[in-house]
């Protein structure tokens, strides 16, 4: 019970019906199709995300945050958690959360303690929310492909084709990853990402006067992100929607429309 904002409906839910709250946070209640033995906390991949609590037949939403980790976010979530437990008068006995301990809502999950702990690798999640939706137990292929998340091999995914279920899955499939100059600063700088790609195709020499988004970079500057590409701190990632923005970067976009 774990995922990004658009997806929600990790759950066997039907018939959702929104529930108008005094709280801070707007939650919508689900009704599952198969009740649950445990009450439930599933804390999302991060911000932006959501966070449930299944209990019995009933699963209550809450959206947790709206940017990446920041003060505001956390303190978003932490009344999205609130909220969730508060509404359902339960005490969650299980606490599912991502892989990636570096995310707030990872640490949190972490944090608590007389609780079970169950981590759930973003892409999988993605795929088993597709399978719950559709009343789907048995194998299948799952194609997901987003901007990212922690892979179990410690890159990040976002390129997989998968085989499994609700259980599990194997991967079977990837896009060759690309270099990650800082994941942060990348991910908001795409220029950043262009250059490793182009560099790795062009092996180091690609011909930047050619190409808009670089005419009036400065060659310092690509020298000291092509020093970072080389040496570290880099990140590897198979994530279609990073490769794809770093494309369009490269053929449609000049620096001054990108550079943040």
């Amino acid at each position: 019970i774990i995922g990004d904002r658009s997806n929600v409906s990790l759950v066997h839910g039907i018939a959702p019906r929104l529930r108008e709250l005094h709280s801070p946070v707007e939650t919508t209640c689900l009704t599952l199709a198969s009740p649950v033995s445990r009450v439930i906390l599933g804390c999302g991949a991060g911000s932006p995300g959501a966070v449930c609590l299944a209990s019995g037949s009933e699963v209550l939403l809450a959206q947790s945050g709206d940017s990446a980790d920041g003060f505001e976010s956390v303190l978003r979530f932490e009344r999205a958690v609130s909220t969730v437990i508060s509404e359902s008068a339960r005490i969650p006995e299980i606490i599912v959360h991502d892989l990636d301990e570096r995310r707030y809502s990872t640490r949190f999950a972490l944090d608590q303690i007389g609780v079970g702990h169950v981590a759930v690798q973003h892409h999988h999640a993605h795929m088993a929310a597709c399978l719950a939706e559709n009343h789907e137990n048995g194998m299948a292929l799952g194609v997901v492909f987003d901007f990212g998340g922690f892979g179990s091999d410690e890159t990040f995914w976002g390129g997989e084709i998968l085989r499994g279920s609700l259980d599990g899955v194997e991967r079977l499939a990837t896009f060759r990853p690309i270099v990650l100059a800082g994941e942060h600063v990348s991910t908001s700088q795409v220029w950043r990402l262009a250059l490793g790609m182009i560099d790795e195709v062009w092996s180091g020499e690609p011909p930047l006067h050619a190409i808009p988004l670089f005419r009036s970079m400065p060659r310092r500057v690509v020298e000291v992100v092509r020093r970072v590409l080389d040496s570290g701190p880099t990140v590897r990632s198979h994530a279609i929607g990073l490769q794809l923005e770093a494309i369009a970067a490269i053929v449609a976009l000049k620096l001054s429309s990108i550079v943040k």
